[in-house]
């Protein structure tokens, strides 16, 4: 919900799931000097783990009427309403701050990058980490 709720843009599932990726485990892929979400030794299987929890989720919160789904020619994308933006601004933690200060540094490192290009990033990190 934080992520959508500081995009401007519709996000695919891919797209979600990478920054969301990247913003947890930031260090593991270059973006930062710390993961917010500790370190891991297996940060990159929880990558393919995390998209069924997330695709759940992404059902519920527009159940809820806090996502809105949009469909075009690449499919199915999704953007907070107002609603769940109002809620977003809510989660003041000290965790969801530096939550939204990775999402932040992942949406500018990928500005104007295809959501291929995106996950290709992601890709080419595991794969370097896994022959480290």
């Amino acid at each position: 919900m934080l992520l959508l709720s500081l995009s401007s843009e519709a996000m695919t599932i891919d797209r979600i799931a990478a920054f969301d990726f990247m913003a947890l485990f930031s260090k593991q892929v270059g973006l930062s000097e710390k993961n917010i979400q500790g370190e891991n030794e297996f940060c990159f299987s929880e990558y393919a783990s995390r998209r069924p929890i997330l695709i759940q989720a992404i059902k519920d919160l527009v159940l809820y009427g806090l996502v809105d789904v949009k469909v075009s020619n690449n499919g199915y994308s999704y953007q907070a309403t107002p609603e769940g933006k109002q809620r977003a601004e809510l989660l003041q933690s000290e965790y969801a701050i530096s939550y939204q200060e990775q999402i932040v540094n992942v949406s500018n490192a990928f500005q104007g990058k295809t959501d291929l290009a995106v996950n290709k990033f992601v890709n080419e990190k595991a794969i370097k980490e896994m022959r480290s």
